[in-house]
């Protein structure tokens, strides 16, 4: 046996690790004493690990190998540890199955910037914050499933542009904040539950974007929900529970119909939410108060506050080949 050449912290005091002969088995020699902290956490780091298994000590209630970017082998974790925290973070070799025990509750940046990682990981139903979970998991590929437990999964897959599968949300989450934030190859009809309250910027940057998803009544955030999502060619409905919608739709170049339901938001498309000189015209679906709302704040490129012409039901701008229908509700 032989000390390992990284480090291992036991309640913030170093703790002996040790590898068998070949460098292939390593494991913490001091067992977790639960008396001692209220959280006992173990943290083994060090760039240039690159043995095939680890074992984390019992009693461990945190867990994590963050930083070890050579490390690609196997751990495992003992029973009763709640909180794998940025377990494999910037792990940027790692691709293992990893089984998480049925007690974790929290797996937030658990492999944040694992940048090989393409795995079906199973998630335990004890699980409730998956915030940044996958994050910059560039090959991730998965449809990984969400048990009915979680709460959070804000920029859970976040920057994982090799994504392009159907999650299931569970009815149990709350908070879907850039959610697929990046996810360059997504085309997928994504399900948002009713429970869930804020969407921002749930779709950014996801280029290939073209299906008609619909946004629940719950939803009262939906800042940023497609920006930039220059393939969304859908009559994108928004419920009249939505309070802010700021830039939702900015440079979304093929977009045509938006439905607004009475009565909307108090800033609707303010700084450049519609960029569409030289496009197909967009057509914006509400009734006659919104569209006096909208109307009055800076919604189309460059914050401009633009001059509209009265048509029947409605209003037009030339310039911009935006029209605004009011008669969608009566």
């Amino acid at each position: 046996m032989a000390v390992v050449d990284f480090d291992c912290y036991y309640n913030i005091v170093t703790c002996n690790i040790v590898l068998d002969v070949n460098g292939n088995y390593a494991y913490a020699k001091n067992q977790a004493n639960t008396s001692n902290s209220i959280d006992p956490y173990v943290y083994i780091g060090g760039n240039n690990y690159y043995g095939k298994f680890i074992a984390f000590p019992n009693g461990s209630k945190r867990c994590s190998l963050s930083g070890s970017r050579q490390f690609n082998g196997k751990v495992t974790f003992p029973k009763g540890v709640t909180h794998l925290y940025g377990a494999f973070r910037n792990c940027q070799r790692f691709n293992q199955n990893i089984q998480i025990p049925n007690s974790v509750t929290n797996t937030y940046a658990m492999f944040q910037n694992c940048s090989s990682l393409n795995q079906n990981i199973q998630i335990p139903n004890s699980v409730i914050d998956m915030n940044a979970m996958f994050q910059n998991c560039s090959k991730l590929n998965q449809n990984i499933k969400i048990p009915n437990s979680v709460i959070n999964m804000g920029n859970m897959f976040y920057g994982c542009s090799n994504l392009n599968q159907n999650i299931q949300i569970p009815n149990s989450v709350t908070n879907t904040y850039a959610m697929f934030y990046g996810c360059s190859n997504l085309n997928q009809n994504i399900q948002i539950p009713n429970s869930v309250t804020t969407t921002y910027a749930m779709f950014q940057n996801c280029s290939k974007l073209n299906q008609n998803i619909k946004i629940p009544n719950s939803v009262n955030d939906a800042t940023s929900l497609f920006q930039n999502c220059s393939s969304l060619n859908q009559n994108i409905k928004i419920p009249n529970s939505v309070t802010s919608v700021t830039q939702a739709f900015m440079n979304c170049w093929n977009l045509s119909d938006i439905t607004i339901e009475p009565i909307i938001v108090k800033y609707f498309f303010s700084d450049s939410m519609i960029r569409n000189t030289n496009q197909q015209s967009i057509n914006i679906w509400t009734d006659l108060a919104s569209a006096n709302r909208i109307m009055a704040t800076k919604f189309i490129q460059g914050g401009i506050k633009p001059t509209m012409t009265a048509i029947t039901n409605g209003y037009y701008n030339a310039y911009y080949n935006v029209y605004i229908y009011t008669n969608a509700f009566s």
